[in-house]
């Protein structure tokens, strides 16, 4: 959703720049409850989906922000196992 919905709809209205900062925040705002509030986990969620979206600009494709989540949700159910 974030990557092919917000991001590219941002993209449309608002240039690559601030479209990166405003999916990252509604990605991070997204992830409160999860990450329980830690601004830590809160600011790495933030860091991924500017990432992520700076891999959709690139290379026109949710695939690499994708892959990149099923990657970061695996290692994150594997180490809290």
């Amino acid at each position: 959703v974030f990557g092919n919905l917000i991001t590219t709809s941002a993209l449309k209205n608002f240039g690559i720049f601030p479209s990166l900062i405003i999916s990252g925040v509604v990605f991070a705002i997204f992830h409160y409850a999860v990450y329980q509030a830690n601004p830590f986990y809160m600011y790495m969620a933030f860091l991924f989906r500017v990432l992520a979206g700076v891999a959709l600009v690139k290379f026109g494709s949710i695939l690499p922000g994708f892959v990149g989540h099923v990657l970061v949700n695996t290692l994150a159910v594997i180490t809290n196992s």
